[in-house]
């Protein structure tokens, strides 16, 4: 399997920076309201809520942020909403969904294999 990308029932799914960045927005969108101010006990109901709703529908995000990465590093526009996206995942079978979530993960300890710093480079003065 290539990182970042299978194709399950004739749809690719690529797992790239656009895609995987979209997502993140996603899901930072689910703890709208927390700021440093933000009390404690409401930092824990908005989280709370968030991951209920990421536990809920984050397997629709994911693939569906997939399919559009894909479209999208082909040059096409998707032809696709996410209320297809919900309906085509419902119908995949359990390997499917594993599948999708395998090539994530496969994108994710690629990115994790990166060094967070470049390397500094040593300047050796001129003589």
């Amino acid at each position: 399997m290539a990182t970042g990308y299978c194709n399950i029932k004739g749809r690719g799914l690529k797992f790239c920076q656009g895609s995987i960045s979209e997502l993140q927005k996603k899901v930072q969108s689910f703890y709208k309201g927390i700021t440093p101010e933000t009390p404690p006990d409401q930092i824990e109901a908005i989280s709370k809520a968030a991951g209920e709703r990421l536990e809920a529908w984050g397997g629709y995000w994911l693939a569906h942020f997939g399919l559009q990465g894909n479209c999208i590093v082909k040059g096409e526009e998707p032809d696709f909403t996410f209320e297809d996206t919900v309906e085509w995942v419902e119908g995949l079978s359990e390997d499917d969904i594993r599948l999708i979530q395998a090539t994530y993960q496969s994108t994710q300890e690629f990115i994790n294999d990166i060094p967070k710093k470049a390397a500094k480079k040593k300047i050796v003065p001129k003589k």
